[in-house]
């Protein structure tokens, strides 16, 4: 099996290489390539489990990559009554529950919102 991946991928995937435990190293082998590669070669039962393990890593770390791209940040001035009634509407607590947060700066009258995208709109 060969990988090829970008480098956020990669760094983390050398991480996760350095200290994962494989159950028969005698069976397996593990080269790293230099253009951001693995290539894994061994017992076709080894490699098949190694390489389920590597891709549910992988996807599960472009899951959340895609997660912090659509991540986004605004700071919102807003005047008094308006500050009230976001209290009175829990706007915090709603948006907790759907993964945001929110800061608000009172000397300042802004919040400061955080929120995914995907999140927003269900």
């Amino acid at each position: 099996m060969y990988f090829f991946y970008i480098t956020k991928v990669w760094d983390a995937l050398k991480d996760f290489l350095n200290t994962m435990n494989v159950p028969d190293p005698h069976m397996i082998g593990v080269f790293i390539e230099k253009p951001r590669g693995i290539t894994i070669a061994g017992e076709r039962v080894a490699v098949a489990n190694l390489t389920k393990e590597i891709q549910t890593f992988i996807s599960g770390l472009e899951e959340q990559l895609e997660q912090d791209k659509q991540q986004v940040t605004k700071m919102v001035p807003l005047r008094q009554y308006e500050l009230t009634l976001m209290r009175a509407c829990r706007l915090d607590q709603q948006l907790k529950k759907k993964g945001g947060d929110i800061q608000v700066d009172n000397e300042n009258r802004q919040i400061i919102v955080q929120v995914c995208l995907d999140e927003l709109y269900y």
